[in-house]
């Protein structure tokens, strides 16, 4: 940027900072330029405008157009971010990586580029650049927030909990601090620090989060009773804000039925039958919190696979092939929008966005999204040699785990988890459309029982391998020992040998579960 600011980009700058975007984006339409610094600051602004009105493609066009002109760091982090949340993730790391190389990088942008390489999953950039923001701004406690999430995902427990008591002692009400503070171990001290938080919490969104904090210390403590009630007091705030009802999943599981019991839905000309390329995809689904990242720390000890995370890849194909309107990315009129579509065009569509993630030299790869279980018709179609698993564990383990469980709290892929009840309704439509997609696809997929792997740890990851075209290898029954990031909220779980510890936990809650039971018992599943 500029060392001295013009008269006409101080009034731009005035109108973007009072949200009034159409007069910034007048003032930078007339600011011109006559040198490239001048030129790039006029695009940069002119970025900005645009992105404040929801005109996010126009708004890194222009942010490129500044970064060419003058590779200000402050601008190719500004374009970094862009891109990532546009999904551009080669043009976002380029950006990012460039911006790093800048010498007058400030403490924002740092921060920000580190949370622009962890959505790239490139957990060791992102969490060095979180370190120079939090040395260049050490009171910043969202800054350091983003530290201390990046040493937890990385394994050095010790420093997330140092830096998260910092800002505990710094902020004591800090919900999100609390909440990462407290999974990071078992707790028993703290309680009475927690409860004053929760106490005069008053952001329904800190509520809830402090009360989920407040009931994993409950259930360290083994005060079973009071988890449940802080989970429903918690529950209780964050759906008198939100929807959660799941009608629409529900309806989804119901299309996707109905579409791909039509022999004509999603076909592939012959010709196009065997036309994967390139890395084989292996693709890890199931419901959340049943052993998809422990199943991916055990493929990714493989010395031939390469974990790329939870890829949004897949659903983001299929949306854009569909061309639907709709926020949702998955509707009813998202799926039968599917239905002239090649599978081919779609597979070669995912392939392009997962390499973004992947080397040259990679051979496979694992996708960790566990609710692609919802796509696995177009997988199995789109991607004829993709491997496919999805992980079963006990139904009541299944519902418990994932209603005390915190997930993403503004994303709607969840809503099912804040009643035990919709949890007991999601599964059985999970467990149908599961029972479905292996009618039409017999052999395609490998259905991986947290309760035999436990016991039976070699048998089962032989079984896993095998499905998947891999030979055998020891370190995979060393998963533990990778130093690999783990950016989910297992990453202190799988660290450790593999356990029955997890084995049965509904069962402390079993009287506060009789609903859930009904659910099940109704679709003929039996409630273990």
């Amino acid at each position: 940027m500029t060392s001295t600011m013009r008269p006409g980009a101080r009034a731009a700058y005035d109108a973007l900072a009072k949200g009034n975007y159409e007069r910034c984006a007048q003032l930078a339409a007339q600011l011109g330029g006559n040198t490239p610094e001048e030129q790039s600051e006029t695009y940069y602004i002119m970025a900005q405008a645009l992105e404040g009105v929801g005109k996010h493609k126009e708004a890194a066009l222009c942010a490129k157009k500044a970064a060419n002109l003058h590779g200000d760091g402050t601008v190719l982090t500004y374009l970094a971010r862009l891109l990532v949340q546009l999904h551009d993730h080669q043009g976002a790391r380029l950006a990012a990586t460039h911006a790093l190389k800048t010498p007058t990088l400030g403490a924002a942008q740092f921060d920000t580029l580190g949370n622009v390489f962890a959505r790239l999953a490139d957990h060791e950039t992102a969490i060095t650049a979180f370190e120079k923001a939090a040395t260049l701004a050490p009171q910043d406690t969202e800054i350091r927030f983003n530290l201390a999430t990046s040493c937890g995902f990385f394994g050095r427990e010790q420093d997330a909990e140092k830096h998260f008591q910092r800002i505990i002692d710094q902020t004591p009400y800090h919900a999100k601090a609390w909440l990462s503070f407290v999974r990071l171990k078992r707790q028993k001290e703290h309680i009475p620090a927690l409860q004053a938080a929760l106490d005069q919490a008053e952001q329904p969104v800190d509520k809830v989060r402090l009360g989920y904090a407040a009931a994993k210390v409950a259930e360290d403590t083994q005060a079973y009773d009071a988890v449940v009630e802080h989970l429903r007091a918690a529950n209780a705030t964050h759906s008198a804000h939100h929807d959660t009802k799941i009608t629409l999943d529900l309806e989804n599981v119901a299309a996707l039925q109905a579409a791909f019991s039509n022999k004509h839905y999603f076909r592939a000309p012959p010709e196009q039958a065997k036309a994967d390329e390139g890395p084989k995809p292996i693709f890890v689904t199931g419901l959340p919190r049943t052993g998809t990242t422990l199943t991916d720390r055990i493929l990714a000890a493989h010395p031939h696979v390469v974990s790329a995370g939870e890829l949004q890849a897949m659903p983001l194909c299929v949306k854009e092939h569909a061309g639907t309107s709709s926020r949702a990315i998955l509707d009813p009129a998202t799926i039968e929008a599917l239905s002239n579509t090649a599978p081919h065009a779609l597979g070669v569509h995912y392939m392009a966005r997962a390499q973004q993630f992947l080397s040259a030299e990679t051979f496979y790869f694992i996708d960790k999204l566990p609710l692609n279980f919802l796509y696995i018709g177009f997988i199995a179609r789109a991607l004829p040699n993709a491997a496919i698993i999805c992980l079963r564990r006990s139904p009541m383990d299944s519902i418990w785990s994932n209603y005390k469980h915190l997930f993403a709290i503004d994303t709607p892929y969840y809503r099912y988890s804040y009643a035990i009840e919709t949890c007991a309704r999601y599964y059985v439509a999970f467990d149908a459309l599961m029972a479905f997609w292996k009618q039409l696809y017999p052999g395609r997929i490998f259905e991986l029982t947290y309760e035999q792997l436990v016991p039976k740890q070699e048998d089962e990851t032989r079984k896993l391998l095998a499905h998947c075209g891999l030979d055998w290898d020891d370190t995979c029954l060393d998963f533990h020992r990778q130093a690999a990031a783990v950016a989910t909220p297992s990453s202190a779980q799988v660290r450790q040998p593999i356990n029955a510890s997890s084995i049965g936990r509904w069962r402390n809650y079993e009287g506060h579960l009789t609903e859930a039971k009904k659910i099940l018992e109704a679709a003929d599943i039996e409630a273990v």
